[in-house]
This record gives C-alpha cells, structure tokens and sequence, in this order.
C-alpha cells in the first residue's frame, strides 16, 4: 500500500501523502465501498481521476483509523469545501496524478496544494501573480509553482468563490529554499487573513500547506 505517510503538523493537524501506484480495483479494496463513492466513481470519466478520488478516500480512512476518529464519508459545502460527515474538523484535499495529499485539522482552516512544476506555468503566470511577485519570481519554475500552490492553498481556506488570485491573494517576497515558510495574505472587501504557509520541494512535486 503506497501511502507514504502519516505526518504530524502540530497535535490537532496531520498530513498524509500517498502516491498511487495501486489499480482501481486494488484502491476499492481499501475503502469504505459505499453507495455515495460508487456514484461519485459513475460520474467520473478519466481513469487517473478515478484513482485520485480512491486515494484520497484511502488517505482519509488511513488517517482516521490512525487518529481514532469515525469516518462516515465525506460530503460538500455550498461552497465546495469537502467535510467529514459528523464531524466538526477541517479537511482539505489536493491531487496531481499519481499523487494525493490531504490536511486534517480537528479546529482550524486548513489548506493545501501539491502541483509538478511543468512549463506552462511561465505562459500563465500573469493571471495569478501581481507584477511584484512575477518579479520575485523571476522565470524560476519552482518558484512559480510555490506561488501557485500557495494560492491554491489560500483559496481553500477562504473557501468561498470570488477570489481573483492576482488582486486578492498576495506573497511576500521569499528566497527559494528545498523547503522552508512563507507569508500570504487575502484580502476582499471587509476579509482579511495573514497565513503563514510552508512548502516543501521533492523532485516530484511542489506541496504547500497553511500553519496558522
């Protein structure tokens, strides 16, 4: 079973990672086969986001045998925002083929985004980020992908639609590091949080999650 781990962030918070390498049929046997996944999976086309949508539901199960809490499935908010059924935590998930994170906090808002640096970042850059922070960047790859996965992360704790990431959502300037903090801030109309965030480099992927 290719979960990677199980880590803990601080006592309340925990992330898991876990990197597919199982089939379809290998994923079901780890979950809850319940009437509410199996039609999710009908509604779903593309086998690698099939596999996706198992892993993060292995992931969750995992993590909750692991933390001894119940897991009765998972449901949506108006907003989108994925819950625990019965539970009053915070979860966020994230996926970028073959791999699957998620974020549990038993209080607080959590966010989290896991993204492979790929090229077209560069051509797109301009839609998510200010000409300040296109500055800071300066062409990096991995940085740009840092900046994108921050404010993915962000938007996942707003959690609410609306959010335009290259006016609401800002990062301050931060020297490229394998792995270090970072210091965001949303602001739209009268909302207005500062989030300090870390990310990690891997040679397969880019994470980034919230701390505070």
């Amino acid at each position: 079973m290719p979960l990677v781990k199980i880590e803990e962030i601080t006592p309340s918070r925990h992330l898991v990672i876990w990197h597919i390498r199982e089939t379809e049929s290998e994923l079901l046997h780890l979950v809850d086969n319940s009437n509410d996944l199996q039609q999710k999976l009908l509604k779903v086309k593309i086998e690698a986001k099939k596999l996706e949508l198992l892993a993060a539901r292995a992931s969750l199960q995992a993590l909750a045998k692991y933390l001894a809490f119940p897991f009765n499935g998972l449901g949506k908010n108006e907003h989108g925002k994925p819950f625990i059924i019965g539970l009053n935590s915070e979860i966020s998930i994230t996926h970028s083929y073959p791999y699957v994170a998620v974020i549990y906090d038993a209080k607080v808002d959590v966010g989290i985004d896991l993204e492979q640096p790929k090229e077209k970042l560069l051509k797109i850059a301009h839609k998510f980020l200010s000409k300040s922070e296109l500055k800071d960047a300066d062409g990096d790859i991995i940085k740009l992908c840092i900046l994108w996965s921050a404010k993915e992360a962000m938007y996942k704790i707003y959690s609410k639609r609306g959010l335009i990431f290259n006016e609401h959502m800002s990062i301050e300037p931060f020297n490229l590091q394998k792995d270090g903090t970072i210091t965001g801030n949303i602001r739209v109309n009268e909302y207005k949080k500062k989030v300090k965030l870390q990310y990690r480099v891997t040679p397969e992927y880019v994470l980034v999650f919230n701390l505070n």
